[in-house]
């Protein structure tokens, strides 16, 4: 009996993640972002590799974290591409072409902004322009936190191999750190997650109950794509044997399954919401007062809802 009782939390917590994947289409969710990330993870690239090489990073620095981020078959594509960009960056580029690769992007994060906004079961009330804009400006804060994760863990290794003499310590801590990549590769999508759940999302949410989600997306992305390469390695060479157009196959699945964990996350954190605090309420913004006053519908539900707490 006592056995029961301590168990019926976690039933009433299975039961709630049921219920909420059953009302939320996450297949058709997530091919939708899948879609638009595709079109998005391009640009961001070429803005991102056009930045590093003006702080000091070089392609040998950067390129074993987006080993371990992507599918090796992905990686093989997208390496060329990085490498161009590192060895011939252009300030010019960054800041012209670098607003515009900005701006084709940023129709991901609007996609992803919606599908996260589903999964809570709030309204997105931002107009095509704000929604837009906003967009702009996460894809900016976004560049910002992984270039930052990629200088700290440089620098880091730089920090060491400076100690290392000065102090006698034992090169086994270079070592250590250089294959430690996959960690320092997981907590910079661990930030990512927690940076996205916590921005892109017009609910209110709570910092203890966004982190779960973060820790399930960030873990399950570093082995999907580590599955991902064993499965093309060992079981999909007819895939691979149609070159570019394979290799573009290859990474629309991937980007479909990275969707999948992504909202599956956002799941998770929604219903610890759900399941601590009974519902979800959208943030108190300035896009939604304004909502309130075109649409007093709306108003009169809040406060209805409000008066039966």
């Amino acid at each position: 009996m006592d056995l029961g009782k301590k168990f019926r939390p976690v039933k009433k917590f299975v039961r709630l993640v049921i219920k909420q994947f059953g009302e939320v289409n996450i297949g058709n969710t997530a091919i939708v972002t899948a879609y638009y990330s595709l079109l998005a993870i391009f640009p961001m690239l070429i803005f991102i590799t056009n930045l590093l090489p003006m702080l000091g990073l070089k392609a040998d620095t950067i390129l074993p974290y987006l080993q371990t981020a992507f599918p090796s078959t992905v990686f093989s594509t997208i390496k060329p591409i990085v490498m161009d960009f590192l060895n011939n960056s252009s300030g010019s580029l960054a800041s012209v072409t670098g607003i515009l690769t900005i701006w084709s992007a940023s129709r991901g994060v609007n996609a992803l902004k919606m599908s996260i906004n589903q999964v809570y079961g709030v309204k997105d009330y931002d107009n095509a322009i704000t929604s837009r804009i906003f967009s702009f400006f996460m894809i900016l804060l976004f560049a910002i936190i992984v270039i930052v994760a990629f200088v700290v863990n440089s620098f880091g290794q730089i920090v060491l191999e400076y100690l290392t003499p000065i102090f006698h310590l034992s090169l086994g801590w270079l070592d250590a750190f250089s294959k430690y990549k996959s960690l320092a590769t997981l907590v910079i999508i661990f930030l990512v997650m927690v940076f996205l759940y916590v921005t892109l999302t017009n609910a209110k949410t709570h910092l203890r109950y966004v982190w779960p989600g973060a820790l399930f997306a960030a873990a399950g992305w570093m082995i999907l794509t580590q599955g991902f390469s064993i499965y093309l390695k060992y079981f999909a060479k007819s895939v691979l044997s149609y070159g570019t157009i394979g290799t573009f196959i290859v990474l629309l699945f991937w980007l479909n399954f990275s969707s999948w964990l992504i909202l599956l996350g956002a799941l998770l954190n929604s219903t610890l919401e759900r399941y601590h605090y009974g519902k979800i309420e959208p943030k108190k913004t300035a896009i939604k007062r304004l909502y309130d006053r075109v649409d007093p519908m709306n108003k009169e539900n809040s406060k209805k809802k409000k008066s039966t707490k």
